[in-house]
């Protein structure tokens, strides 16, 4: 995977300043088809020829596991592929004179932060990717 470019589809969008009412073009991902669990499960047992149920049942446990553990507040590192974290902050303008004064209720809503792991790193600078723009007409 050393020399690996994966390609990305991109349209080019046109964002309007309101205040200043100047159209300036941005790029922009082209939207996917979401690949859902038939594919995920086709796509495995090509390359392992692990029996699909088998695999079905181990990605819905991997699932319900992860699950599990982000939501009673565990890191769950996916292998080198990502790090699913639970973030729990402060609402603003809720903070307390006192320790004791410092209540749930000042929690802001919890947030998932994924963190690419150590195989996609070198995927987040542009230059390891085929970008593709597409024709496209400007909105």
């Amino acid at each position: 995977m050393d020399n690996y470019k994966p390609s990305i589809n991109y349209t080019v969008m046109a964002r309007k300043n309101p205040i200043t009412s100047v159209v300036e073009y941005y790029p922009r991902k082209q939207t996917y088809s979401r690949i859902l669990m038939p594919e995920l499960v086709d796509r495995i047992y090509e390359n392992t020829q692990v029996q699909r149920g088998q695999i079905h049942a181990a990605i819905s446990a991997i699932v319900d596991s992860v699950n599990n553990f982000v939501l009673n507040g565990h890191s769950v590192k996916l292998g080198d592929l990502m790090c699913l974290r639970p973030v729990v902050k402060a609402m603003k303008n809720s903070g307390q004179p006192d320790a004791d004064l410092v209540e749930a209720r000042y929690i802001a809503p919890v947030k998932l932060v994924a963190t690419w792991g150590n195989l996609l790193r070198k995927y987040q600078k542009p230059e390891n990717y085929n970008f593709v723009k597409l024709n496209y007409k400007y909105k």
